[in-house]
C-alpha cells in the first residue's frame, strides 16, 4: 500500500549538516519518542550575554573546535527513557537534511556514550517528515555520497 503525503520520508537515521560550523555527514538518530532534538556539546560556558559551546568534544571524530555563541537560550527539564530528569540548555540551531534547511530547538547534552551524536525529535519531525524505520540515510545527497569504483 502506498501512502501519499506532502511530508518527506526520512529513515531511522540520517546524515545531516550543521552549517554554522561547516559540518557535514553527521549521523543523527530519528527519535519519535523524544520531544526535542539533542546534540552532543562540550565546553558550555554561560555568561550574562549568552552561552558558548562546542559541538562534540576532542575525543569525537566530528569535533572541529569551532565555538558557537547563542545569545538566546533557555533552560529546560528533560527526562530520559529511564525516568531520570535533568536540566539542560536549549538553543535554536539550523540543520540541513537532504537539500532543505530547518530550524529546531536542540538541548545541549553529553552524548559521548551514545552511538549517535545528534538526536532528532518531534519538534523537528512534526508536519515535515514521515519516518520509515526500514530505511537509513534517505536524504544522503549523491554529491556527498561515497562513490565506489568497480575494478
Amino acid at each position: 500500500m502506498t501512502i501519499i503525503t506532502k511530508q518527506q520520508i526520512i529513515g531511522k537515521t540520517e546524515l545531516i549538516e550543521i552549517p554554522v560550523v561547516n559540518m557535514q555527514n553527521i549521523p543523527a538518530k530519528i527519535d519519535t519518542g523524544a520531544f526535542r532534538c539533542s546534540v552532543w556539546a562540550s565546553d558550555i560556558i554561560k555568561t550574562d550575554k549568552g552561552i558558548s559551546f562546542k559541538l562534540f568534544d576532542i575525543n569525537s571524530p566530528y569535533y572541529n573546535g569551532l565555538e558557537i555563541f547563542a545569545k538566546d537560550y533557555t533552560k529546560v527539564r528533560v527526562r530520559n527513557s529511564f525516568g531520570h530528569e535533568e536540566r539542560r540548555y536549549c538553543v535554536v540551531l539550523k540543520i540541513k537534511v537532504g537539500d532543505k534547511m530547518y530550524r529546531a530547538d536542540f538541548t545541549l547534552a553529553n552524548r559521548s556514550i551514545n552511538k549517535y551524536p545528534v538526536l532528532l525529535g518531534r519538534n523537528l519531525l512534526k508536519n515535515r517528515f514521515v519516518v520509515d524505520v526500514t530505511k537509513t540515510n534517505v536524504h544522503l545527497l549523491p554529491a556527498r555520497a561515497k562513490l565506489t569504483k568497480e575494478a
